[in-house]
């Protein structure tokens, strides 16, 4: 229950997209919500810990992914965007660490230079 509390609660604020004047309907994904937890400073410090490990394994965007339905052809436009972005992150960190590498003062250890 307190796991259900601490990630899911019913969002009172704003209003909503489609009838003004109302607050959003149905269960709102927060990453931190104090409302939820009611000033409980331990309660709150487990939570901030289990989100931190739950966002370490990747289980936050899951969450947030699979919330809403998506349509298949948006379902594989994300699986192509998130596959370029991994290819371009690999990219960037093999060209930084050859940077890296090659502004320290022996660039290749070893090696023979005139």
């Amino acid at each position: 229950m307190f796991l259900q509390e601490a990630y899911l609660s019913n969002s009172t604020k704003g209003h909503g997209k489609n009838f003004p004047g109302k607050g959003t309907s149905g269960n709102v994904f927060r990453k931190r919500d104090g409302e939820a937890l009611a000033w409980d400073v331990d309660a709150a410090v487990c939570c901030q810990n289990v989100l931190r490990l739950m966002d370490a394994e990747g289980l936050l965007k899951i969450i947030r992914r699979t919330q809403f339905y998506q349509k298949p052809w948006m379902q594989r436009k994300q699986l192509s965007v998130e596959a370029s972005c991994a290819i371009f992150n690999e990219d960037m960190t093999r060209k930084m660490q050859f940077l890296m590498r090659k502004n320290r003062p022996d660039a290749h250890p070893g090696q023979i230079t005139t």
